[in-house]
């Protein structure tokens, strides 16, 4: 959202703020969510590893039992997955405005879901 509202404010009030510092923001942005994501394994790996009675609630908040199938946190799994394609893999496409805004927009909708609606859902 940060990226967003310092467009915002860039066209809106006289603010300057440059280029560079926007796509550094991103450039920060990418590798903190990739950074995310490994955690997320690694959550995942270790509670399906140990596999405790904490694994009933994972399992039910990934893959739903009997008849309660959740999606809500797999498809913000996906979201934020493909929120991190666009901005990451060249400088190019990460300082062209609509894969960065698309990119911005996806990310946060994905860690919503991932971490607001899912703890929620967690009991």
């Amino acid at each position: 959202m940060l990226l967003i509202l310092f467009q915002v404010l860039r066209r809106t009030t006289g603010l300057e703020i440059k280029n560079e510092a926007i796509w550094k923001v991103a450039e920060l942005m990418a590798y903190a969510m990739f950074f995310n994501l490994f955690l997320l394994g690694a959550e995942l790996f270790k509670e399906f590893y140990s596999a405790t009675e904490h694994l009933l609630f994972t399992r039910y908040y990934w893959f739903g039992i009997g008849e309660h199938r959740r999606w809500c946190v797999r498809v913000g799994l996906a979201r934020g997955v493909t929120g991190r394609v666009p901005p990451v893999p060249d400088p190019k496409t990460r300082q062209h405005w609509v894969t960065l805004n698309l990119g911005c927009l996806l990310i946060w909708a994905g860690v919503y879901i991932e971490k607001g609606i899912g703890l929620c859902c967690r009991g």
